[in-house]
């Protein structure tokens, strides 16, 4: 039994980790880069999907602030983020073996979706697993975001 299932466009993908799931969206050398080319990998695989239906993204690794988390965005930070952010966008709908924990390891499962016995749809708690992930250090608070406003109004 695959510990993850996802499905893309009607198509259906089933691995046994979330590495071998990374290899698929990323390619299978995406581990074996150094960290500026995994990182412009995420970068250019963010921007493509952001482009096909006109989606805000975040650049953590520029200092940007995820906005709230429930809002439609792609964050850009490493590979739990731009998964989870297909996911939070509805690009994939993501299902995961309850046991296996590769997404929600520490998430109440008892009021999410399923498909079979064992599996638990991750896009319902995508939001929940990407604000723990990221802490209230990498979120825009709506002070930040108002003061953001008003130094755009004034220039």
């Amino acid at each position: 039994m695959k510990q993850i299932i996802v499905v893309e466009h009607g198509e259906k993908y089933q691995y046994n980790r979330k590495k071998e799931m990374v290899e698929a969206f990323l390619g299978k050398d995406f581990y074996n880069l150094p960290e500026n080319k995994k990182l412009n990998r995420l970068r250019l695989k963010t921007y493509m999907n952001a482009s096909l239906n006109s989606t805000e993204i975040r650049d953590l690794t520029k200092g940007d602030k995820a906005r709230k988390i429930d809002k439609k965005q792609y964050i850009v930070l490493d590979e739990d983020t731009f998964l989870l952010s297909l996911a939070k966008n509805n690009d994939i709908a993501l299902y995961e073996n309850e046991l296996s924990e590769e997404f929600t390891k520490g998430i109440d499962k008892s009021n999410l979706e399923r498909i079979a016995e064992h599996y638990i749809r991750v896009n319902d708690c995508a939001n929940k697993i990407l604000e723990d992930k990221l802490g209230p250090d990498r979120i825009e608070t709506e002070e930040e975001k108002e003061e953001i406003k008003d130094n755009e109004e004034r220039i």
